[in-house]
Order: structure tokens, then sequence, then C-alpha cells
């Protein structure tokens, strides 16, 4: 992200550790629903492997929550954080298009719920359209991969009807065109995550903007009474030397 301020920094580190801990509850949910519902049906739940992208997914988002909250961190840190939590995070999501049965339809499941997570980011985590479209093609190849790997078993003969008159395709051919469709769906979520990312972030730089009046910030109203009752705080002095102590006063300055 191209971070316009320290201001701009801490949002962004926040927003990042609260998406985090908001990702891990929902994967937590996922977990539980998926644990109580194998039990009631009474199937080997703890000893599936359905359960391992999910739960590695969850970890992956508790982690950024976790390395994020509290005071800042350098931007160096922040970026490794969430480009490392994010692909490790989102791959274990595409990773449940291996695990789940083809009658599933897992390409679309998966699809879905990586586009909630893109969409949600775009929104909330303040970010220019380069940085969402990098954070985007992170999930693209291994949401590409997962999808053509799992069609790579799909056999026409046990999911075609038996009164099927189009021609019969050899085991794994339906994973080209299955793929291709994923792609095109996906890209058209990319597009739009882009272009939120782009509205947003101009408007917060706008505003930012409009909040720097020369040589003041304008910090926060006093009331419904306009530029009369706002707060301005001097961010630099004049040049020169100080004629007196009230040149760079410390607090707020008066009102205007």
């Amino acid at each position: 992200m191209e971070s316009t301020g320290s201001v701009d920094h801490e949002l962004w580190q926040s927003r990042l550790s609260r998406f985090g801990r908001v990702l891990a509850i929902f994967g937590l949910v996922y977990v539980g629903l998926h644990i109580s519902f194998g039990l009631w049906m009474h199937q080997p739940v703890f000893e599936s492997v359905q359960l391992i992208p999910p739960v590695t997914a969850t970890v992956a988002f508790a982690v950024m929550w976790l390395l994020l909250r509290g005071v800042p961190r350098p931007h160096g840190f922040v970026r490794a954080v969430e480009l490392s939590t994010l692909f490790a995070g989102t791959s274990a999501f595409s990773a449940m298009a291996l695990v789940m049965p083809l009658v599933a339809a897992p390409e679309g499941i998966v699809r879905g719920a990586l586009t909630c997570v893109l969409l949600v980011y775009a929104v909330y985590v303040p970010s220019t359209a380069r940085r969402t479209l990098m954070v985007s093609s992170l999930m693209t190849v291994p949401l590409l991969a997962c999808v053509f790997v799992a069609y790579r078993s799909y056999d026409p003969a046990l999911h075609d009807p038996p009164a099927a008159i189009w021609p019969k395709r050899a085991v794994g051919d339906q994973a080209y065109s299955v793929t291709f469709l994923c792609f095109v769906w996906w890209a058209i979520a990319v597009a739009m995550a882009t272009g939120f990312s782009s509205m947003l972030y101009g408007l917060r730089k706008a505003v930012n903007d409009i909040r720097r009046l020369g040589q003041y910030t304008l910090e926060k109203k006093l009331g419904e009474g306009g530029w009369a009752s706002s707060i301005a705080r001097r961010t630099r002095c004049s040049a020169g030397p100080p004629r007196s102590s009230s040149c760079c006063p410390t607090g707020p300055a008066r009102t205007r």
C-alpha cells in the first residue's frame, strides 16, 4: 500500500488485523458446523481430510490478527504478514476443491468464498487498485490449479445421465472447460474488487487533502457552525527563527 502518512499506516494495520479476526471467526464457525453435522450423521469427522483446508485457513487468518493487533508495526513487517497469511489462507480455501465431492460443484463453492474474501478486502482494507490486483493474483493461481486438478478425475460415465446423446468425453477432459469458466467468473470478481479499491482509496485521499488546509490540519468539529466551529492544529512553523514562544504552539490553535 502506498501510505500517505502514519495515520494511514495505522489504519491499514488496524483494518488488516480486524479483517483477519473476522475471517478466523468465520473459519471457526465453518469448522464447528462441519464437525457438528458429521457427528450428527455418524460420520468419521476427525479422520476426514476435509477438515484440513478450513482449519489451515482459520489458523492463517488468526495469525494475521494476532501479529497485527496492538501497537503499530513497521511497514515492511505488516506487508509481509499481509501477503503471507492471505496467500496461505486463500490457498487453503482453494484446496477445499480437492477434498470435496465433484457432485457438489466445488469450483463454485470455492470461487464464491474467495470472491467474498476479495470484495471484503477491497472495501474494508485501505488499498490502491494495484495493491488489490496484487492480492488477487495471489489467489488466482491456487484457485485455478486446485479446480483443474480436482476435475482431472472427472469421469463422464459416472456423472452423465444414462440417456445422454452427446459424445462421451475421456476422463479428465472436463477439467479444461470448468477451469476456463472459473477463470472468467473470477476475472469479473477481480475487476469489481479493483474498481472498488480505486474508488474508495481515491475518496479517502481526497478527504485527507481537504483536511489539510495549508499549514493547518483540520482535526474535529465542535458543533454545526461550519468553519467557525472547527479546531485547527499548526503542523509547521513559518520559515526563519521564531520571535516568540508562540510561533509553534503545542496546543490547539484558536478557532477560525
